[in-house]
């Protein structure tokens, strides 16, 4: 049922009651069709912006610690995100009501006796509201229940997806585990050949073991393995500018699989760029470094390049190495 609300002009409004199922999906959009103008824009700037932050978060995850990890967090993230919609849910007609009676509207009809006590409302005797031939409506109904069922099997979905696909890609946060390619049927590339692919060329251009121990940054970055460096050549071969959120692994011979060094900038040579969430413009050539921290009986490493695209293509590179 609905809640009728007047003012001295004659003004009417009408208000809904029990859960908000469209306060659950629209949020703050559901305030501006209801004239909840500056609260409603306040906040969508709030969650909104959230889910930037938490967004670049998930990209920053994805680039540092593969694929994987970044799926995990994003599912953490989707679910943390959610605590505002359910918020709305059980909030926003309560809020609806106090939005109007701040602005002189008075509880006027029939429900009032039932739900102004659900919403903190005391309806005094004064006021035009009307007990007869009101129902005691359940605050949770059965359209409610059937609406908890299909959330209930989006977070269910979110998890498993978020958790449950860790063999697709095999990657893992530093080492230690095998790989499976999304397709890498071929036989490696050499050191400067042109590996093509359909978005983009690669060539690795220099590998070099850097030893045990890194020079620069605070203080010298030692390792019980070795430093591989790597420089490398990527071509946006599209017509639209790319941005880069999977960076290139290194992989040995026992099918190891070795992400980027964290804090890598800072041992890098003077003027080099790191491939972490870099913008490649269309038809533009750029020349990337990274550094990899590899234990020492890794031999037979090859450079994994892959296409642009998510779970895009891989091509290994030979590092002589």
């Amino acid at each position: 049922m609905n809640l009728t609300l007047k003012n001295e002009s004659g003004l009417v409004r009408s208000v809904p009651t029990g859960l908000s199922w469209t306060g659950f999906i629209f949020t703050g959009f559901t305030m501006l069709t209801r004239a909840m103008l500056a609260k409603g824009l306040i906040y969508m700037a709030i969650i909104y912006g959230l889910q930037a932050m938490t967004l670049f978060a998930q990209m920053v995850v994805t680039a540092s610690q593969g694929e994987e990890a970044g799926r995990s967090a994003g599912g953490i993230y989707l679910l943390l995100l959610s605590i505002p919609n359910f918020i709305f849910l059980f909030k926003l007609n309560k809020w609806t009501v106090r939005h109007w009676l701040d602005r002189g509207y008075k509880p006027e009809g029939p429900g009032w006796v039932q739900w102004g006590p659900r919403f903190g409302i005391s309806t005094s005797d004064e006021l035009k509201v009307d007990a007869s031939g009101s129902k005691d409506e359940p605050f949770i109904r059965a359209k409610d229940v059937l609406g908890f069922i299909f959330a209930g099997l989006i977070i269910f979905i979110i998890i498993v997806s978020s958790f449950g696909g860790g063999e697709e890609t095999g990657n893992t946060r530093s080492s230690a585990r095998q790989s499976k390619p999304a397709a890498s049927t071929e036989s490696e590339a050499r050191l400067r050949e042109i590996v093509r692919f359909s978005d983009s060329n690669w060539a690795l251009m220099e590998a070099r073991n850097l030893g045990s121990v890194l020079p620069g940054g605070f203080e010298p970055k030692r390792t019980r393995g070795k430093f591989v460096q790597v420089c490398f050549r990527v071509t946006n071969t599209t017509e639209e500018e790319e941005t880069v959120l999977f960076a290139p692994t290194l992989r040995d011979a026992r099918g190891r699989v070795f992400q980027q060094m964290d804090g890598q900038e800072m041992y890098l040579p003077e003027g080099a760029d790191s491939m972490t969430l870099e913008q490649l413009p269309a038809g533009l050539k750029k020349e990337f470094y990274a550094i990899y921290e590899v234990p020492d009986d890794a031999v037979r490493l090859q450079f994994q390049a892959r296409s642009l695209a998510d779970r895009g293509e891989i091509r290994r590179i030979a590092t002589g190495l």
